[in-house]
């Protein structure tokens, strides 16, 4: 409410090794805005109330994810994959159990480990209208240091079969490419041009194959990540067939 206050748009998201906030506002908004962020990022009071409301909005999501096979296989991809490992479950959601026996103490006490200065880095772009010292001086006064982060282990997976009537073929195909010595920044290009080739567009590898099918009705979507010490991906493909075959 209060980034609409100042006439801007918020959002986030959560992927397996960070979590992305976003924030956009018109220039003049800016400093009103860093404070808001320095407020919301160094804040440690979780009220109980929000807690309990907001866990009966992701146990009803995690149902609703399981109940939909779209959505599922993008959790099982990593899962066959990675297999019973930090990587491969459970997925990022989390699941009903774990939400269900979480506390506000477990809340509180990952904002104190992970929500510090050392742990966070803040991106701006745009017309800046602000010294790079005056942006400093608003989060130079929060302070705290990370806790020891734990060496995330990666597992090697299997078939997983889940037997449930559904109306469309879904297919996932996953894989993944170890990283040595490699420059992440350049491997992302290079994992954005694969993509590409292979999903993006009508004139893609397999947008062109399918093209061809008579009587399926389709769609291709691709799913990568950077994680330490490997990249991974995902791709997913659901038809129907029209014609009831």
């Amino acid at each position: 409410m209060e980034i609409e206050g100042l006439g801007g748009v918020s959002d986030a998201y959560t992927e397996r090794t960070l979590t992305m906030y976003l924030f956009e506002v018109i220039p003049s908004e800016l400093r009103n805005l860093l404070r808001l962020i320095h407020k919301m990022l160094s804040n440690r009071r979780v009220s109980e109330e929000d807690f309990e409301r907001e866990r009966k909005v992701i146990l009803s999501e995690i149902k609703m994810r399981n109940d939909d096979p779209g959505t599922l296989i993008y959790d099982l991809g990593p899962r066959a994959l990675f297999g019973d490992s930090d990587y491969g479950a459970p997925p990022i959601i989390g699941t009903e159990e774990s939400i269900s026996s979480m506390s506000v103490r477990d809340i509180v006490d990952f904002l104190e480990s992970y929500y510090t200065p050392d742990n966070i880095v803040i991106s701006m772009v745009g017309p800046i209208n602000m010294a790079i010292n005056e942006i400093m001086e608003i989060f130079n006064k929060w302070d705290g240091k990370a806790s020891r982060k734990k060496e995330p282990t990666i597992g090697k997976g299997e078939p997983i079969i889940i037997k449930k009537p559904v109306e469309s073929a879904y297919l996932s195909y996953s894989w993944q490419y170890n990283v040595n010595n490699e420059d992440p920044f350049l491997l992302s290009i290079r994992s954005s041009l694969l993509e590409f080739h292979l999903v993006s567009g009508l004139s893609s590898y397999l947008m062109s194959r399918f093209r061809n099918k008579g009587g399926l009705t389709y769609t291709i979507d691709m799913d990568r990540d950077y994680l330490p010490g490997t990249y991974y991906y995902q791709l997913v493909i659901s038809a129907v067939d029209e014609g009831g075959n």
